[in-house]
């Protein structure tokens, strides 16, 4: 008995048409996997443990709330532009957005240097609290006054 190549091609055939392009029932199964991907790595991304790796950082509880939020959307984001791709719907990662003159790819830089902003901030407040401003012979509130001032 001899095996034969599989035949795809009714997996293949278009059954949709959508600005300008061809879908077909492979793209639609892609899309659905990278959708269910998608979800459950934002998901994942919001758990405890999550949580727990960020706290090993030094990095407040704020600061980790909003970072595994955006990581999530991001991650959500990126499985969505990737879901329409396999579909048959190319989108580029570089072209501007409808409105803006930002592409995908320049917003998630902006909000990676966004992180490391806030990230930075924290750490100049709680060195020059903890550390800096411990041996001044200031009062602890003015030693608190004056971090929150110097750290932007």
């Amino acid at each position: 008995m001899h095996l034969s190549a599989l035949d795809f091609s009714l997996l293949e055939k278009p059954l949709l048409h959508a600005f300008g392009h061809d879908i077909s029932l492979l793209g639609l199964i892609g899309c659905a996997v990278l959708l269910t991907i998608g979800l459950v790595i934002a998901r994942a991304l919001q758990s405890d443990s999550v949580r727990r790796f960020f706290s090993r950082f030094k990095i407040e509880e704020n600061l980790i709330a909003i970072l595994t939020t955006v990581l999530s959307l991001a991650a959500l984001v990126f499985f969505v532009v990737s879901a329409v791709n396999a579909a048959g719907i190319p989108l580029s990662w570089n072209a501007p957005l409808v409105g803006i003159n930002l592409s995908l790819f320049q917003i998630f830089l902006l909000i990676a240097l966004l992180i490391a902003v806030f990230w930075l901030s924290s750490r100049t407040k709680h060195f020059l609290f903890n550390r800096f401003l411990t041996k001044s012979g200031l009062d602890r509130s003015l030693q608190y006054a004056i971090a929150q001032i110097v750290s932007p």
